[in-house]
């Protein structure tokens, strides 16, 4: 079987590297880079192997079909290793440059980076753009502050069991805890988090045909024959 494979496709090794020599396979492409050692640096492998890729099929006569274009799914992979509020608002101000439109499930993503940091302010950031942008909300996300938040009350606690003072993460969940509250309500996340009803686009009201609505008939014009008067034909000699 390893014979069969090694005739069929040829292996090539470079920089420690081992990659299939064939440029219409997806193993080239992951081979010709080494994995990140960190998240933080995933984004930026990804952009340059979209541009490696591009510069070389743009060589090749089907170059439209076999380009490589972003779109919402690689954003997506992006946000995943958006661990800071910088690297988040560098990557949604480059989606609005691309016109991408940001959904929830991105925001859940940076969200998740954000609550697993434990950075305030980065989690602030992103509630705000759900409530600018007026995304609705889903169970993931609302998980994500729910954990969050009870991951901060028991760290608070266990400071205050063993007599440890912790001024600085009381006084960020305090601010947490007050615009928390207040952007439910903002969002109305009781309504958000309704399941939608599957036929609701069949449900909604269409504007009423022509036929149905009432209209007065005129009635047209009468148009009269003219009276004209025919000459007897007499040609000339």
């Amino acid at each position: 079987m390893e014979n069969k494979l090694s005739e069929n496709k040829e292996y090539k090794t470079e920089n420690n590297i081992t990659y299939l020599e064939d440029p219409d396979t997806f193993g080239t492409i992951a081979g010709r880079v080494p994995f990140p050692d960190t998240l933080e640096d995933e984004g930026d492998e990804v952009r340059e192997i979209i541009k490696k890729e591009n510069k070389l099929r743009k060589r090749h006569p089907l170059n439209k079909k076999h380009n490589v274009k972003l779109n919402v799914m690689t954003y997506g992979v992006l946000a995943l290793g958006c661990t800071t509020k910088e690297k988040a608002e560098t990557l949604l101000s480059e989606m609005v440059d691309k016109k991408f439109k940001v959904n929830i499930e991105i925001l859940g993503t940076l969200l998740k980076n954000a609550t697993f940091q434990m950075q305030f302010g980065y989690i602030l950031y992103i509630m705000e753009i759900v409530k600018r942008e007026n995304i609705r909300v889903n169970d993931a996300f609302i998980k994500h502050l729910e954990i969050f938040n009870d991951r901060c009350l028991k760290i608070i606690q266990k400071n205050d069991q063993k007599n440890r003072e912790s001024p600085v993460i009381a006084a960020a969940y305090n601010r947490f805890s007050h615009i928390y509250n207040n952007w439910l309500k903002e969002i109305n996340v009781e309504e958000a988090l309704k399941p939608e009803h599957p036929w609701k686009q069949f449900m909604e009201p269409h504007p009423t045909p022509v036929q149905r609505e009432s209209f007065k008939i005129v009635e047209p014009k009468k148009f009269y024959k003219r009276n004209r008067r025919f000459g007897k034909y007499c040609p000339k000699v």
